[in-house]
């Protein structure tokens, strides 16, 4: 049960850039030519090393990091309103695998994950780029206390992962192309298995494309949409777990309640504020190892009361979410005063949503939560 609960956690969060693109893509394709219009496939060599980011992991580097990367990739028209928003970008899903240079301890990483492929510029046959992923990690090797307790990184096989790039592209024929980037990717389980430094690896890459069919993009109307920039408000509930140490302990459930106004403040934004109540059952835990506090058994004192600020980039019925917030009360104050939150965002219907989200003190991530909510309007 355990095992579900966890790819359940990662899968959503893997598939997030797929759902936030799939419905312009399912309508583009309504209009293309051709199935295999817009459509392209590429291969890309990584080499790169891992980040080590705390003293403890220092121990694991060994070695570069070699990985290869696949993907198929679909190039958007402009047919729908937030194509040209964002200036025609592409959306499509990877494959990805790499040696992590340590393969006793930490073995190999493969990921699946989608991703949006932005325009920076477009100049003739040449395009630069930033790509933005998320998907389902697995780490072959993760820690284990009989037979991998070095392993001080990642103490689950199934995590998240995250990838940012700078690509450029240029266009050696009207099918082939060459690509060259720099990546960032992280490996992480949200603190839901600890130990849970995460695995940061920055590459540099080189690849090939090759471009099925053609695609006429669209011209856009920067007028042609307008959008209500009344407040909403929201009303939203969630939970997920988190597991602290020492390794091996046992998980304690997590939920939060938030309301929030937002305002729409062009095509690609909304701004809002909003104030957060938050349990954690770890918290407790914690607040009674410091030999300085006075034992408390009393869970409702270790509920937190916070405001925060918000941005969501709106794409379609996707938003990204990042959230900065203070806490108003807190008993345990190990943390600090600030939180985050970053994540996705799905409108299912006019005033229903879900969304999946990172709880996090600046780099320290906390939890993974699942919230569902209501929008009046």
């Amino acid at each position: 049960m355990r095992l579900k609960i966890k790819f359940l956690v990662v899968a959503v969060a893997g598939f997030g850039a797929l759902i936030a693109s799939g419905n312009s893509v399912a309508q583009d394709s309504l209009e293309a030519k051709a199935f295999t219009d817009g459509i392209s496939v590429g291969i890309h060599g990584h080499y790169g090393f891992i980040l080590v980011h705390r003293d403890n992991m220092s121990h694991l580097v060994k070695g570069h990091i070699p990985a290869f990367e696949l993907t198929l990739e679909k190039q958007t028209s402009g047919l729908l309103d937030n194509h040209g928003v964002y200036n025609f970008p592409s959306v499509g899903v990877s494959l990805w695998h790499s040696d992590l240079g340590n393969k006793e301890q930490l073995g190999s990483g493969s990921a699946i994950f989608g991703f949006v492929n932005f325009p920076l510029v477009r100049s003739g046959r040449f395009l630069l780029r930033y790509k933005l992923g998320s998907g389902v990690g697995l780490i072959s090797k993760p820690f284990d206390r009989e037979y991998n307790h070095k392993n001080t990184a990642i103490g689950s096989q199934l995590n998240m992962f995250l990838l940012i790039q700078l690509n450029a592209k240029i266009q050696l024929s009207d099918k082939l192309g060459i690509t060259a980037g720099v990546t960032f990717s992280h490996y992480s389980n949200g603190s839901y298995k600890v130990p849970n430094l995460g695995i940061n690896v920055p590459t540099i890459s080189v690849g090939v494309i090759y471009d099925f069919g053609d695609y006429q993009l669209s011209a856009f109307d920067k007028e042609k949409k307008e959008y209500d920039k009344e407040l909403d408000f929201n009303v939203q509930v969630g939970g997920g777990a988190r597991e602290i140490n020492p390794i091996g302990g046992a998980q304690y459930g997590v939920f939060y309640t938030t309301l929030e106004g937002t305002r729409r403040m062009d095509r690609r934004r909304k701004l809002g504020v909003g104030a957060d109540v938050f349990f954690d059952a770890s918290t407790m835990v914690l607040y009674n190892r410091n030999s300085d506090n006075v034992p408390s058994s009393n869970q409702a004192e270790f509920i937190r009361y916070g405001i925060h600020i918000s941005h969501e980039l709106v794409i379609g019925r996707m938003s990204a979410i990042t959230q900065m917030g203070v806490y108003l009360y807190s008993k345990y104050k190990n943390d600090g005063p600030l939180y985050h939150r970053f994540g996705y965002r799905y409108q299912i219907s006019e005033h229903v949503y879900a969304d999946i989200t990172v709880k996090t003190h600046w780099a320290v991530a906390q939890y993974v939560s699942f919230g569902i909510g209501y929008k009046f309007n």
